[in-house]
Order: structure tokens, then C-alpha cells, then sequence
């Protein structure tokens, strides 16, 4: 190759390079001025799946735990909102499968305003347990307490991971800490 064309091709590289650093630097920077939350109060819904562990080990040869959780939300401030949770269970087993359902008012606190950040919530409802096959079915209330991990997409969307402990009045047969990953939409 002649110096001149290598000089050409270094100069073409030099600007391709250049121009890469300019967009990259702009799209970060948009990126950081959008707002990760929404400023006025809106309405959210969601939804997560994943593995339910039992604390104590099941009496069954075998079991498989998993579920999932619907959420409806109402956002009051960009660090604050309540949402009802719809959390349903199967831990399944030889020779019972073991059906949960707990439906909770909750109050979930966003740990600052980054697009990776931590949240908690707690909340205060019913926990319901039936075993099957079996006429055995409890009821009690519930305490659940959560931690979790979410990543704000963009303004409206947010992906997250959760995990969350039951303090429970009346024991249930089996109880689970569930590792739940989804997502929510603000409207």
C-alpha cells in the first residue's frame, strides 16, 4: 500500500472514530437528562414469574415451586407509590401439590433516582394455602416485606428482580422466599 493511501485510510479511521465519540457522547448525555421516573402521579401495572423456595424441606420425595405475581400500582411521588399484589404459588410434590394465593396492599419505596436502583416495600393483607388433593385449606394474614432490584428503561418501563419474606400470623404448611424477576409499565 503507497503512504498516500495509508495516510487516507488513518485520516478515514480518524474521522469515523471521531464522529463514533461525538454520537456516543450525545446519546449518553440524552440519556442521562431523561428523567428515570415519572414526575406526576400515574398509574402503573405489572407482572413476574419465578422459583418459590421453601424454608423448611418438604416431606415429598420431589417438589417443584414456582408462580407468579400481578401488580397494580399508583405512583404519588417519583420516590413513593401503593400497589396491590396478587402473588399465586404451586409447590408441587408426591403426594399433595400445595396451592397459594396472597393478595396485599403495599407502599414501595424507590432507593434514589439512578436507572439501576434498589426498592423496598411492605405491605399488610391475606395469605390463603389449600392442599390437594386433600379437604385441608388455611387462611391468615400476612406481612410480606421485600427487597428489590430495578432497572428504569426509559420513563415508562422499568425491569426488575424481587425477593420477599411473609411474616405470617397463623403458619401455613409449607412457606416460600420467592426470587421473582418482570416488569412494570406506567401509563
Amino acid at each position: 500500500m503507497s503512504k498516500k493511501r495509508h495516510r487516507e485510510v488513518r485520516a478515514w479511521r480518524g474521522l469515523v472514530l471521531g464522529v463514533a465519540l461525538v454520537i456516543g457522547s450525545h446519546v449518553g448525555r440524552a440519556g442521562a437528562e431523561e428523567p428515570a421516573q415519572p414526575v406526576s402521579p400515574t398509574w402503573y401495572a405489572g407482572i413476574a414469574t419465578g422459583w418459590y423456595f421453601p424454608l423448611e424441606k418438604p416431606a415429598s420425595p420431589y417438589s417443584v415451586g414456582g408462580g407468579g405475581v400481578l401488580l397494580v400500582g399508583y405512583q404519588l411521588s417519583p420516590s413513593v407509590s401503593l400497589r396491590l399484589e396478587v402473588n399465586m404459588s404451586l409447590l408441587g410434590g408426591e403426594p399433595h401439590d400445595v396451592w397459594s394465593l396472597r393478595v396485599t396492599p403495599e407502599i414501595k419505596w424507590d432507593v434514589g433516582p439512578w436507572r439501576l436502583s434498589p426498592f423496598l416495600w411492605v405491605g399488610a393483607g391475606l395469605a390463603y394455602q389449600s392442599i390437594y388433593p386433600g379437604p385441608e385449606s388455611t387462611g391468615t394474614l400476612v406481612i410480606p416485606v421485600g427487597v428489590g432490584l430495578q432497572w428504569k428503561l426509559d420513563s415508562r418501563t422499568r425491569f426488575f428482580v424481587q425477593a420477599s419474606y411473609d411474616i405470617l400470623l397463623k403458619r401455613l404448611s409449607v412457606q416460600s422466599i420467592p426470587l421473582l424477576g418482570g416488569f412494570e409499565v406506567h401509563f
